[in-house]
């Protein structure tokens, strides 16, 4: 769970760790390093040595609890934001994308019979039949297909940067930053309206 310059991860069992501290349970860390900018050089990584931030901690794992309840496969899951109250932290990192959180069609093309395809044409009723009956279309194209009471995860393959990629396997802190990616997997990317 990452807002702002904290990010908040928990550990269940002891195993590769690749550069992050591993202890079990939870663990804070400042991608700040106490400024208000992140740091990013990789001889410099912040994911190294844990913080202490009660109220970080607290307001994250309240964050992370809330979605685990909230997206529980077991229960009926639900997509939204959770009413948590504002972020104990009063300044953002001056270099974080911001990008609007409204409900919006994924701007990457998503593939229909592994051939890329925009929202226009899976939403247009002329190409046979719309595809927004299919929930893995009309999850990529929320807007054009007007499902946008639940937030979720484009659930079929798109194209990104000549790749074809899936949110459920690559949404990643780094690909999130970019916000065309980050308005094709708004809940995996923190950007749920």
């Amino acid at each position: 769970m990452r807002c702002g310059c904290y990010k908040y991860v928990e550990f269940f069992e002891n195993g590769n760790s690749d550069g992050q501290s591993n202890i079990i349970d939870g663990n804070l860390f400042d991608l700040c390093g106490g400024t208000s900018d992140y740091i990013t050089a990789r001889e410099n990584n912040q994911e190294e040595n844990v913080v202490t931030n009660n109220a970080e901690e607290t307001y994250l794992t309240a964050a992370l609890d809330c979605h685990l309840d909230a997206t529980d496969p077991d229960q009926s899951p639900l997509y939204s934001v959770c009413p948590l109250g504002d972020d104990p932290t009063q300044s953002s990192p001056t270099q974080a994308p911001q990008a609007t959180k409204i409900c919006r069609d994924s701007p990457l093309n998503t593939f229909v019979q592994n051939t890329t395809r925009d929202c226009a044409w899976v939403s247009n009723t002329n190409n046979n039949a719309s595809m927004c009956t299919e929930r893995k279309y009309s999850s990529h194209c929320q807007a054009s297909c007007d499902v946008c009471d639940n937030c979720e995860d484009a659930r079929a393959r798109f194209e990104y940067n000549g790749q074809q990629l899936r949110c459920s396997t690559h949404a990643t802190d780094a690909l999130c930053e970019d916000e065309d990616f980050a308005r094709t997997c708004p809940s995996s990317c923190g950007m749920c309206w």
